[in-house]
C-alpha cells in the first residue's frame, strides 16, 4: 500500500521513531490506542495487532486512511481441530493463511472480518515485494488471534507475538491480537482501527518469518536482518527506493547485532528487485532438493553459505564483507574470519525463532 502524498513528509520524519521502537526479536509491546479512526468501507470489524513501545499511531497522520480497495467481506468459516482442541477457522478462498479462534469464538464476526481485510491488504504488499509465499507444505499458516490451548495465555508470555512451525505440518503465529488491542488505551477496539495498516505490523512481521521457514537453515537464527525492515516497509507503505540504505535504527535489527540490509545496499546497491530474485532463487534451490541440511521438511534446507552464494550471483560480487560488518559469525558459512571490534560483544550462537 502506497501512502498518499500528503503523508510522505510526515512519514519520513516519523520513520526513525518507528525504527527505534521496533525491537529485536518478536517481542512487540502493545501499541498506543487511537480512539478516533477513519470510517471503513462496507461492514465493520476487527482485531488488533501489536506494534511498539508507544509508537505514534499511523491513523493520526493526515491522509492515512484505509485504501478504498480494502473491502470488508464475510470470511468463510469452519470447525477444525488443532492438537485435539476445537477451533473455528476463517479462511478466504485460495488464501494461504487462516485466522483461528477457540470454539466458540467470542470475537464479533464483523470485527474479525475487518482485521482479516486489513491484514490481507498488507499481506498482498508483502508478497509483491518478496516474490514468494510460505512454503506450500507449511500452509495454511494458522494465525491465532486469542489466548488458546495452542498458544497459551498472553499473561504467561514474554512476547506479544511469535511464529513457529509444527514438524511435518503447518506454520503458525501466536499473536494474542484481541487481548491487548481491546485493553490498549482503555477504549473498545473498533473495526475502523482494525483495518488500518498500523494494526497489522506484528502480524506481518511474524508472517514474514514463515517465508524463511524451510528455505534457510534454522541455525541462521530468525533472519531479523531481513524480517524487521521488510515488514516495516510493507505496512508503512514506504515507496522510496533507498529504504534499505536509509534504514538505520538506533538498535540494530539483526540477530547478531548488525545492519545487513544496510550493508548490502550501501556497498552493492541491493534493492527490492534484488530481494525478490534472491528469495525466488532460494525457493528454487529448496524445491529442487539442492539444500544441505535435513531439518524435517520435505527437502533438505539451504544453509547460509548457499544463501550468500545466491546473493553473490544476483549482485555479481562477493558479499562476504557485508556479512562480516553486519556481525554474522564465520561458523555459519564454514569459514574463519575476524569480526570488527564493534561485533565482539555479540554472541556467535544464533537463536532460531521458536515458541517461548
Amino acid at each position: 500500500m502506497v501512502l498518499p502524498n500528503a503523508t510522505r513528509s510526515i512519514r519520513r520524519r516519523m520513520l526513525p521513531i518507528f525504527l527505534f521502537l521496533l525491537p529485536l526479536g518478536c517481542n512487540l509491546p502493545a501499541v498506543v490506542r487511537t480512539v478516533s479512526a477513519p470510517e471503513t468501507t462496507e461492514n465493520t470489524p476487527a482485531s488488533a495487532s501489536p506494534a511498539t513501545q508507544n509508537p505514534p499511531s499511523a491513523s493520526r497522520m493526515p491522509g492515512f486512511t484505509p485504501s478504498p480497495q480494502i473491502h470488508i467481506v464475510p470470511i468463510p468459516s469452519q470447525a477444525v481441530s488443532i492438537e485435539g482442541h476445537p477451533y473455528t477457522s476463517y479462511q478466504a478462498e485460495g488464501s494461504p493463511f487462516r485466522f483461528v479462534c477457540p470454539d466458540p469464538c467470542p470475537v464479533d464476526p464483523d470485527l474479525l472480518f475487518a482485521q482479516y481485510a486489513g491484514f490481507h491488504s498488507i499481506y498482498e504488499n508483502l508478497i509483491g515485494l518478496t516474490g514468494v509465499d510460505t512454503l506450500p507444505e507449511l500452509q495454511p499458516v494458522d494465525i491465532h488471534i486469542l489466548n488458546d490451548p495452542k498458544c497459551g495465555n498472553r499473561s504467561e508470555q514474554r512476547v506479544l507475538a511469535y511464529s513457529n512451525w509444527n514438524s511435518g505440518a503447518n506454520a503458525f503465529i501466536c499473536s494474542y491480537l484481541f487481548e491487548y488491542a481491546e485493553g490498549a488505551g482503555g477504549a473498545p477496539y473498533t473495526a475502523a482501527e482494525a483495518v488500518l495498516p498500523n494494526w497489522q505490523d506484528a502480524l506481518i512481521h511474524e508472517y514474514l518469518h514463515t517465508l524463511f521457514f524451510g528455505r534457510i537453515t534454522r541455525y541462521a537464527g530468525a533472519m531479523h536482518d531481513f524480517v524487521t525492515p521488510i515488514a516495516i516497509y510493507a505496512w508503512l507503505g514506504w515507496s522510496e527506493g533507498e529504504f534499505f540504505c536509509e534504514y538505520d535504527p538506533v538498535t540494530p535489527p539483526g540477530d547478531f547485532g548488525g545492519y545487513l540490509l544496510q550493508q548490502l545496499c550501501r556497498r552493492y546497491g541491493f534493492h527490492w528487485e534484488h530481494l525478490a530474485r534472491v528469495l525466488t532463487e532460494l525457493d528454487a534451490l529448496y524445491t529442487s532438493g539442492g539444500g544441505v541440511s535435513n531439518e524435517g521438511f520435505q527437502h533438505p534446507v539451504p544453509d547460509m553459505a548457499q544463501f550468500r552464494d545466491i546473493l553473490n550471483r544476483v549482485l555479481e560480487t562477493d558479499t562476504t564483507p557485508a556479512f562480516i560488518n553486519a556481525c554474522w559469525p564465520s561458523v555459519l558459512f564454514g569459514e574463519t574470519y575476524a569480526l570488527p571490534a564493534s561485533c565482539t560483544d555479540r554472541t556467535a550462537a544464533p537463536i532460531p525463532t521458536a515458541a517461548p
